[in-house]
């Protein structure tokens, strides 16, 4: 008569393999969800940035604003005002573009631009990402004419 006292040899590399798998799984999980957390940083980050430079677009000319004339020594001026951004450190891995979408204007001539200010940067993987927000400057506002 034989006796059921342990687990066989098979049972035990059953149970090895089933565990390794797993500890695979949830290590592959683990990595994946730390880049998608470095990847949450980067784009809160990025929008941190890109609300600065709305914030500058809109505080052109005023008292503490940071940007009073571009790389020619000019005046920002409503023809201008894309020139002005805000100035990131040397070891920041974003990079800010502002360009005008829309030109508003009447028969006066020009009143107003849209502006998109784009922000991106490399991710982990190499690809490159991006945060846009929208902002409006206006004549009537406190840029120069």
């Amino acid at each position: 008569m034989t006796s059921n006292r342990g687990f066989s040899f098979i049972e035990i590399l059953i149970a090895l393999v089933v565990v390794t798998i797993s500890g695979v799984g949830s290590m592959k999980l683990y990595s994946y969800i730390e880049q998608l957390k470095g990847d949450a940083i980067h784009t809160l980050r990025a929008q941190q940035v890109a609300q600065q430079q709305v914030s500058l677009l809109q505080t052109i000319n005023t008292q503490g604003q940071n940007c009073t004339s571009d790389e020619g020594g000019e005046d920002i001026t409503l023809d201008n005002v894309e020139n002005c951004s805000i100035s990131l450190e040397q070891s920041s891995p974003f990079e800010i573009e502002t360009s005008v979408e829309n030109i508003l204007s009447d028969t006066d001539g020009t009143f107003g631009k849209l502006l998109q200010v784009k922000v991106t940067w490399d991710d982990r993987a190499g690809n490159q990402q991006s945060v846009t927000m929208l902002t409006m400057v206006s004549k009537f506002s406190n840029l120069i004419t």
